[in-house]
């Protein structure tokens, strides 16, 4: 009988990256590797980072999401704050196409 209850009793299930707090730190995660990997300069000035203002780190969609972009790493950059909300909506094709024929050339090394 005890079994029997163990078996019917409903289950919850953490999503923990769907909560707003989980979704701000992969976020915040994924910042702080890309600045790293870009050598702490804005993807677009070429500029170093500062803690503060409008040269603080964001994270830089380059397909927009209004255009269907993602939040998924390939399609994240880290850009100084300014940069990031001077650019707007603007998609960089010319970079996008390059990053394109560079996974090209990675992928058939």
């Amino acid at each position: 009988m005890v079994l029997l209850a163990c078996l019917t009793r409903p289950t919850t299930t953490i999503r923990r990256e769907t909560t707003p707090m989980a979704k701000k730190s992969r976020l915040a995660r994924i910042r702080d590797e890309l600045i790293e990997q870009q050598g702490g300069l804005c993807c677009w000035c070429h500029q170093p980072f500062t803690a503060t203002g409008p040269k603080q780190a964001t994270l830089e969609h380059l397909k927009p999401k209004m255009r269907n972009g993602t939040n998924s790493r390939e399609n994240l950059a880290a850009a100084h704050l300014h940069c990031n909300q001077h650019r707007g909506h603007q998609m960089n094709m010319a970079k996008l196409q390059k990053e394109k024929a560079a996974k090209a050339v990675e992928a058939c090394e």
